[in-house]
């Protein structure tokens, strides 16, 4: 029979190796993640995104964009970290909550600023909320200009570094006439005091569409599955960039539609 001392030592010793274990442990599982855009309104999609350790410049991840411009890091440990795109670094702290990052490859230092007249009144108009701007009523449909017009469109906003609010904005028209729509809201601290991006709000809704018009510029009317309808502008912007569209003003960018 071992000596109570030593059955006492042994406890001790294990109990210290279980704090240091959950201590190694705390701050890991986490992720950094967010959307990187040409501009406040068109996605970067195929854009490289790397994550350097800044206190050793070391590189722990290297990933691509998404159609939509989206990226993500996972299961990170806490941290200062830098991530990079194009010319833009921007600079994060990991503590203990994933962190949404939003990268503008047109703005100085990177910082997304989506504060942008109309977004609201569309977004609002897109998912029955409301109407949008110079929304006009309903009329008759095209079905050969629906064929050609059927995809999923996509814009986002997002609060950076040091801003509030963000929001993506997903819109998949069915070339049989259904549309579903799907939206994510939130809010954003300032990263690099270890703030975190949080969910407020997410939204979606379905039911029929229609289109008027041409292949340059028409209208389209949502008829929601609650019984209100919405309609808006379209306008090709092909000559600016390749596969996008202007909804009331607001650009966005262009996918084959997944539609079972």
């Amino acid at each position: 029979m071992k000596p109570i001392t030593s059955v006492i030592s042994a406890i001790i010793i294990s109990l210290l190796f279980i704090v240091t274990m959950s201590n190694s442990l705390a701050g890991t599982g986490l992720k950094i993640h967010g959307f990187v855009g040409q501009n406040t309104t068109m996605p970067a999609s195929g854009a490289t995104v790397k994550l350097i350790q800044g206190s050793t410049g070391q590189v722990v991840d290297i990933v691509q964009t998404n159609f939509f411009g989206k990226y993500k890091f996972k299961s990170l440990n806490s941290g200062y970290y830098k991530i990079i795109s194009g010319e833009i670094t921007r600079e994060v702290m990991l503590k203990k909550k994933d962190i949404r990052l939003d990268i503008d490859l047109s703005a100085k230092g990177g910082s997304m600023n989506y504060a942008k007249d109309g977004m609201k009144d569309l977004m609002d108009a897109i998912s029955g909320k409301g109407t949008a701007r110079n929304a006009t009523t309903s009329g008759p449909n095209d079905p050969n200009l629906q064929k050609y017009m059927a995809g999923s469109y996509f814009s986002f906003s997002g609060g950076g570094y040091g801003s509030h609010g963000g929001s993506s904005n997903s819109l998949t028209l069915c070339p049989d006439g259904r549309f579903s729509r799907s939206s994510e809201s939130g809010y954003s601290g300032n990263t690099s005091g270890g703030g975190a991006w949080g969910t407020a709000n997410q939204g979606g809704n379905r039911g029929k569409w229609t289109i008027s018009g041409n292949k340059m510029n028409g209208k389209i009317t949502l008829f929601n599955s609650d019984g209100s309808k919405n309609s808006f502008k379209f306008q090709d912007c092909s000559q600016e960039s390749s596969g996008c569209f202007y909804f009331d003003g607001i650009k966005f960018g262009w996918g084959q539609a997944k539609c079972r």
